[in-house]
């Protein structure tokens, strides 16, 4: 058994030993001034970790053949939400409140929801830095551990865990090992905002901070009696790495975090209040318009005669840009788009998959991610649709 479950508690190892931490290649944008992290290597490192993976089964419904390439996209992101996350931050830290933009203003609202406090606030046990500089250290610990810093050994299958578990790991017990719930390698249905690749990243931010600070990162109902606040709640972490991203937040986190205590003011590490939720805002009133109205009942009149494959095409040529240059095919075109717009590889491949697939939904996700928003993007996954539909002779 490994009780250091995502719902459940672990147990007290006896020794931690931070090493100098050094920011990973993977990130949303420049490394964050303030951290002393060296300027960005040219050539990204690889994600270094074992996966044991059974071939048969694999890890269902993952094939053992895909279990590989699916974690490492996941670790991936994580980097990429880990970095982010201790970016956003360190702006949000260094501006005083009344002088911050709308992102760094956002960036402290959802701090504040998450942990407790506002990110400047100054923490008595660590020299009177502020709170902020704290959280983002622990998300720089967790880029650096799994850029590299760290061989973690991941284990498909968790006998006995309850079927929403979603990882588990016991550092005193098995150092540098995680055991993946299937709930990871099939994230629950109904996850809003939050795509499959990075419901999985999630998880594994989440589970490497219990294995780096697993001397007081525990769950409630550890046997040492320490009590779970946000400032060592790993579902905190989680949910505010994914919402500081402008992804959705696993419910259960949100849950598991909101639950816990928020930590005095005066010292960040003795009992408070929960943190207040942020405000509701009220539902604008509305507004009768006739002729929204009667647009959206001529939308659902169904036409006489449906309109052909090939109506449609002409249609999306006509009224839709891009226009496709001569001797050039929608692969070629597109390939150099995201080439124009730097889209690493893996999300080059989820894209790619997403289109074969037919799942327009994490389609329209990953294009956003890439960049492509506006008429383009509607104009490559209707182009995609219609692809979909022809006959391959």
């Amino acid at each position: 058994m490994y009780p250091n479950a995502r719902e459940g508690w672990g147990q007290i190892p006896t020794t931690s030993q931070p090493r100098e931490l050094r920011r990973s290649g993977y990130g949303f944008g420049p490394p964050a001034p303030g951290f002393g992290q060296p300027e960005a290597p040219t050539r990204l490192a690889a994600p270094v970790f074992d996966i044991q993976c059974p071939n048969p089964p694999g890890c269902p419904p993952v094939a053992a053949g895909q279990c590989r390439a699916i974690l490492r996209q996941a670790i991936i992101v994580a980097i990429k939400l880990a970095n982010g996350a201790a970016m956003k931050i360190d702006k949000a830290t260094k501006i005083e409140p009344a002088k911050r933009d709308a992102e760094a203003r956002e960036t402290a609202r959802l701090f504040k929801f998450f942990f407790g406090h506002d990110p400047s606030h100054p923490v008595s046990w660590a020299g009177n830095e502020p709170s902020g500089v704290s959280v983002a250290k622990r998300f720089l610990a967790v880029a650096s551990e799994l850029g590299g810093g760290r061989r973690i050994v991941f284990r498909c299958g968790c006998p006995g865990a309850g079927a929403e578990v979603r990882a588990r790991t016991n550092q005193a017990a098995e150092p540098n090992v995680v055991n993946l719930c299937a709930r990871f390698w099939n994230p629950p249905p109904g996850l809003r905002g939050l795509p499959a690749p990075y419901f999985r990243a999630g998880v594994i931010l989440h589970e490497t901070l219990h294995i780096y600070f697993h001397e007081f990162f525990h769950h409630a109902g550890h046997p040492s009696g320490d009590p779970e606040r946000r400032r060592d709640n790993a579902h905190c972490f989680e949910a505010f790495a994914m919402r500081v991203a402008g992804f959705g937040a696993d419910p259960s986190d949100v849950r598991q975090c909101s639950a816990r205590l928020a930590g005095n003011l005066g010292g960040w590490g003795r009992f408070g209040e929960p943190a207040p939720l942020p405000p509701t805002p009220p539902v604008p009133p509305r507004v009768f318009d006739p002729f929204k109205a009667a647009r959206e009942a001529a939308e659902k009149i169904v036409p006489i005669r449906p309109e052909t494959v090939e109506e449609r095409i002409q249609r999306i040529v006509k009224e839709r840009p891009p226009t496709l240059p001569p001797g050039r095919s929608f692969k070629e075109w597109f390939d150099g788009k995201m080439a124009e717009r730097r889209v690493p590889k893996w999300l080059r491949d989820s894209i790619w998959k997403s289109f074969f697939d037919k799942n327009w939904g994490l389609l329209s996700n990953l294009l956003s991610t890439a960049g492509f928003r506006g008429a383009i993007k509607e104009s490559i996954i209707e182009t995609a649709r219609v692809a979909s539909e022809v006959k391959v002779r």
